[in-house]
């Protein structure tokens, strides 16, 4: 009985995360200030299942997910408009991400998943941040980091997250033509 308890509790919280995460990228696509609650309310179910878990640094990023978007909400609630980086800002993106890989693919023996992985969450916190200050940039990341997910999953036999995780690479996709058209 306390197994399946287990069990029912594990597929709510995951499939309610997951649900209140798809409306998050469609509204975010859409650029409706109202997502961020949806992704704040995403990763509050996401959090608690790794606690459940006992995936503690998976807890964390969630909730740290939470503050950030309580901080997207905030600024999106005072500019709705997607804007460009300066090459200057791209150049230090691109050097940063690069310093970033370095080190983290420095210590990679012959298991590069743990670092793939690392990467993807290292892209994907620069990526919220993009989103949050509203450049046009973010998508790219996004793809990026979904589709690497998606892939990871997929190797690791964790189907119901690689299907999410395609479905918010191409949400991504959409949210880039979405942004692009955006003056």
């Amino acid at each position: 009985m306390y197994l399946w308890r287990m069990v029912s509790l594990r597929f709510v919280l995951d499939f309610t995360g997951a649900l209140f995460g798809l409306g998050y990228m469609f509204g975010i696509a859409k650029r409706t200030p109202l997502a961020w609650p949806l992704g704040i309310i995403s990763c509050c179910f996401f959090a608690c299942l790794c606690h459940l878990e006992s995936m503690w640094m998976q807890a964390a990023v969630q909730w740290l997910n939470v503050l950030l978007g309580f901080w997207g909400w905030y600024s999106w609630n005072k500019n709705t408009l997607p804007r460009t980086m300066t090459s200057r800002q791209k150049g230090f993106l691109v050097i940063m991400l690069m310093i970033s890989a370095l080190i983290l693919f420095l210590g990679v023996g012959n298991n590069t998943l743990p670092w793939v992985d690392w990467l993807c969450l290292v892209c994907s916190l620069v990526a919220t941040v993009l989103t949050i200050r509203m450049f046009r940039e973010n998508w790219y990341l996004w793809m990026v980091v979904n589709g690497t997910t998606a892939w990871i999953a997929f190797e690791g036999e964790l189907f119901f997250l690689s299907g999410l995780s395609t479905l918010y690479f191409l949400l991504s996709i959409y949210g880039q033509f979405q942004w692009r058209n955006t003056q």
